[in-house]
């Protein structure tokens, strides 16, 4: 039996690697290893540490409240990028619809997803969901600490 490994396992993959990290302050270099089957050997790539960047809206004017938001590693030539989101305690982000896919990963904290339709799941660490491209969500931080969210932003190839 021939086994396939999706690049949503990959994703997956990265998420639970990184996932106990993102709690904690890391200072220094932080590293990304790149493997490649046709280079025969793994490439280190040493970059600065992620910046939490503080937003009161999204670019798209989406309403937020204790939201920061890093970019810690864009995968070369392609549309897949990790990130992290900080939802300060009382925080929130207002509904908003991507067209992207999102597996994400709950590294701290706890909160909750609401969808448009008004159905809404509490999330807490440890648990992991994945938003379908153009679903409607947003997020609301319920704990008494820092909500944090790592995901792999799969968008869709811009022709």
């Amino acid at each position: 039996m021939k086994t396939v490994i999706s690049s949503g396992a990959i994703a997956m993959a990265l998420v639970f690697s990184f996932g106990p990290l993102w709690g904690q302050d890391i200072s220094g270099l932080s590293r990304v290893f790149v493997f490649d089957e046709n280079k025969n050997a793994a490439v280190v790539i040493e970059k600065p540490d992620a910046q939490w960047i503080k937003y009161e809206s999204l670019k798209t004017g989406i309403d937020s409240k204790g939201l920061h938001i890093a970019t810690l590693f864009m995968v070369p030539s392609t549309n897949i990028q990790m990130a992290g989101i900080k939802i300060d305690k009382g925080g929130s982000i207002a509904l908003h619809k991507p067209p992207g896919i999102y597996p994400m990963y709950v590294a701290a904290g706890r909160g909750k997803v609401t969808l448009k339709n008004g159905t809404s799941v509490d999330i807490k660490a440890g648990d992991v969901f994945c938003h379908m491209p153009n679903t409607d969500h947003g997020y609301v931080n319920t704990g008494d600490e820092q909500l944090v969210l790592l995901y792999i932003r799969v968008m869709p190839v811009v022709k």
